[in-house]
């Protein structure tokens, strides 16, 4: 009989010893997936056509609103500055700022 009781202890021991650690073993791992995704300008399209907002705010709404590094353009909404180099200077450097992609 000792050794029944003597196990049955030692069981209920090791489960209270090892219990503070399962939720450790749950925890799920961050996964890393091989690509990033981007957003396109277009997807702001309404925004973009009621004038809410413009070309230079769109690498901070895809960073800041959406956590997205990566995006693309749609050149229907710049086309009258396509060829203006202070514009898209600056757009580059706003978007090297928030360390966006484009």
């Amino acid at each position: 009989m000792k050794r029944r009781k003597f196990i049955k202890d030692l069981s209920l021991s090791t489960s209270l010893t090892l219990s503070p650690l399962i939720p450790l073993s749950c925890k799920s791992k961050e996964n890393s997936m091989f690509f990033e995704i981007g957003l396109a300008e277009w997807s702001l399209n309404k925004a973009l056509d009621k004038g809410e907002i413009t070309n230079m705010d769109f690498p901070s709404i895809a960073k800041n609103d959406y956590e997205i590094n990566i995006i693309e353009y749609v050149n229907q909404f710049f086309m009258d500055k396509a060829t203006n180099k202070k514009y898209l200077n600056e757009l580059l450097s706003r978007t090297q700022d928030l360390g966006v992609t484009n």
